[in-house]
């Protein structure tokens, strides 16, 4: 999951969510992670809880979270259209951009 990823700068994080990755103890994981990554341990026990319902473990985070990774997401599919856009007919957009 996307979320849930090994990327951060703080090695007891990173070893926390590698190890969960590969049993799945969801317990275990509660038990290692520190407190301060308060997004990371209500997706985790949403699937203690929730088992493989990725939904019900996003449902878990509050609703200002929730927002965050849909805006992001409608950013993500923007850039990518206006990059296949820009790619596919170079001279239109620079003609709209120059009309402006």
């Amino acid at each position: 999951m996307g979320i849930l990823r090994a990327d951060s700068a703080d090695p007891v994080k990173n070893a926390v969510l590698d190890e969960y990755f590969v049993d799945f103890n969801e317990a275990k994981a509660l038990g290692k992670m520190p407190y301060r990554y308060n997004l990371e341990r209500t997706l985790i026990a949403g699937f203690k809880k929730h088992s493989n319902n990725y939904l019900g473990a996003i449902m878990k985070l509050n609703k200002t979270m929730r927002n965050l990774y849909v805006h992001a997401y409608q950013s993500f599919l923007w850039n990518t259209v206006v990059s296949i856009r820009m790619s596919e007919y170079p001279r239109v957009v620079r003609k709209i951009i120059r009309n402006r």
